[in-house]
């Protein structure tokens, strides 16, 4: 949400106030869906995503546990990094 506020031209601005409003139609959740597109906001939080999910697999492989915790975990990372909403 920062990244899109800080990115957002004055239009999308007025777009992303109405995030959180219980009467928003399908049109606006699609151009409150296009501001985070269009400013980028969702291309680096994905990034984000991406390397935080390396990081923790990472992070996992340097501790003692056993093989199947091991891939245990590292599954449940790459579903939680990967997963569609």
């Amino acid at each position: 949400m920062a990244i899109a506020l800080e990115r957002a031209t004055t239009t999308q601005l007025r777009t992303l106030e109405r995030i959180g409003c219980l009467d928003l139609s399908l049109d606006e959740i699609l151009e409150i869906q296009s501001v985070f597109t269009e400013t980028g906001a969702l291309a680096d939080i994905e990034l984000s995503i991406s390397q935080l999910t390396v990081q923790a697999i990472n992070t996992l492989e340097m501790i003692d546990i056993t093989i199947e915790a091991l891939q245990a975990l590292e599954a449940l990372a790459i579903y939680v990094g990967t997963r569609d909403l």
